[in-house]
């Protein structure tokens, strides 16, 4: 018995700030890529658009936020134990971007506002190659603040209702 794609697979594609934004050169080779895939064109695919900080304010300072501490070394929470010494160390929280936390300058978080509205556009558009079969569908689902990987991919589960048997 064959399984039509279709029916059986939704393709989740996870984007974050990069500071190669707002260029989409890297989203649009992936997306080139699902021709090489029968039936991939065909499914329902979701860009799932992590939310980011800001790790600073436009006044040059970090912005305020309740869940960091503006102390440079925290309580217990944040000390841990080396490896290779066996002493405890405290984690430093800095006010330097990080783009693996989510933690970015003022101009990459308006560089990845950029990029999403122009993505948005190439889908709306169907500006190849976001430019599914008659069968498939591109969605964006763009998340207002950080989740992380596997919380986004939880909330596109839970805002999304997404029923297939498969996920990609």
């Amino acid at each position: 018995m064959v399984v039509r794609t279709l029916d059986s697979l939704t393709v989740l594609v996870q984007t974050s700030p990069l500071p190669s934004h707002p260029s989409s050169a890297l989203i649009e080779a992936l997306f080139r890529s699902f021709s090489r895939v029968d039936g991939l064109n065909d499914c329902n695919i979701i860009i799932v658009c992590d939310g980011c900080e800001e790790a600073e304010s436009p006044c040059g300072g970090r912005r305020n936020d309740s869940s960091r501490s503006t102390e440079p070394f925290h309580d217990e929470k944040n000390v841990k134990y080396s490896r290779r010494r066996k002493t405890k160390t405290s984690k430093k929280i800095d006010n330097k971007h990080n783009y693996k936390h989510g933690i970015v300058s003022s101009e990459a978080a308006c560089n990845y506002r950029l990029y999403l509205n122009h993505l948005q556009e190439k889908i709306y558009e169907k500006v190849p190659p976001f430019n599914p079969s008659a069968k498939g569908s591109i969605r964006l689902l763009r998340l207002p603040h950080r989740h992380g990987s596997a919380k986004a991919i939880a909330t596109a589960f839970d805002q999304l209702n997404i029923s297939t048997p498969y996920v990609m």
